[in-house]
């Protein structure tokens, strides 16, 4: 036995030597130095990864956590919710194309280590017809709860040089983006204002309805799950329903429009059952030169939209 555990041993000391000599080699070589190292690879998703890196070297005992996709992530003002809850205990957590079963799992990864009193989700039709992702939790908490040990073995466990060698321009071009859809450049509290002058739109995403897929049932199930754990936790939950651009909505046949109400419909019971909060936005007009595509606003839009939906919250008895 102590011969199989000594060769055990020997053996994870020459992958993690192996593997250091294989990932500094290709650094050399490629003249990449610490700061344009890609995230680890905690997930499939690369905006999740960063904004995992943006964790460690910010924050992550914040009190007030906002949760979900893109709409999280590009549709919240943060000087606005800081400003609501007088509080700079505020982060966005969020990152492209995240699901509620994502966020399920992600909400109760971090409350093993952390507690919130306030969560806030802004969502779309979209965000309930993604597939869900794959992640690797531990290797994300040991790397936020500097567990050097443990985030060693998960490296080693889950090194894979495609990543890296296909992430080291990658990181580079979205930790730099200007007027990109891939601009991944977080503020202090981690969301990403898209600004509106010059932006580079994309005419495919400028006219996407995202009715080209279908809902997943299991989101609306991890949705109240979501809903359940807040309520059993004395968490406040904010869920905002997100709106189309007026010059997209407009167009919107009788199905889609149907489709989009059941959805919404759905998305309110949910929270409503549960006691806590929900705003749907999409009874106001929103006009086009708030968006930079057909659901995501640019700076301005998302400043307007967070400002109406805490002042409806504020005003609601």
């Amino acid at each position: 036995m102590k011969r199989f555990l000594k060769l055990l041993g020997l053996f994870g000391l020459f992958s993690t030597v192996l593997t250091s000599i294989i990932v500094a080699g290709f650094f050399y070589k490629h003249d990449v130095d610490i700061n344009s190292l890609p995230a680890l690879n905690f997930s499939d998703s690369y905006s999740f990864n960063e904004k995992i890196r943006f964790m460690k070297e910010n924050k992550t005992d914040a009190e007030i956590l906002a949760l979900g996709s893109s709409m999280t992530l590009n549709n919240l003002d943060s000087e606005v919710i800081s400003k609501h809850f007088n509080s700079e205990s505020y982060l966005n957590a969020g990152s492209w194309g995240m699901s509620p079963i994502d966020n399920y799992k992600f909400l109760q990864s971090l409350s093993e280590e952390r507690s919130f009193k306030k969560i806030i989700i802004c969502t779309n039709f979209c965000d309930f017809t993604e597939q869900k992702k794959k992640f690797d939790f531990d290797y994300m908490q040991n790397y936020l709860n500097s567990n050097y040990f443990g985030l060693t073995i998960d490296f080693v466990s889950n090194f894979d040089l495609e990543y890296y060698t296909t992430n080291v321009p990658y990181s580079k071009r979205v930790r730099s983006a200007v007027n990109e859809y891939t601009d991944l450049q977080f503020e202090p509290y981690g969301s990403v204002p898209y600004e509106g002058t010059n932006f580079k739109i994309d005419s495919t995403r400028w006219n996407n309805t995202h009715f080209n897929k279908d809902e997943g049932r299991s989101h609306y199930v991890y949705l109240d799950s979501i809903a359940w754990y807040c309520s059993q936790n004395d968490i406040e939950l904010t869920v905002l329903q997100s709106p189309y651009r007026s010059g997209l909505e407009s167009k919107l046949d009788t199905s889609e429009t149907r489709r989009l109400d059941e959805h919404i419909y759905r998305v309110k019971r949910i929270i409503k059952n549960r006691n806590q909060t929900f705003v749907n936005m999409t009874k106001y007009s929103w006009e086009d030169s708030l968006f930079v595509d057909g659901i995501h606003f640019n700076s301005m839009g998302s400043k307007l939209f967070t400002e109406k939906a805490f002042n409806e919250i504020k005003a609601s008895p």
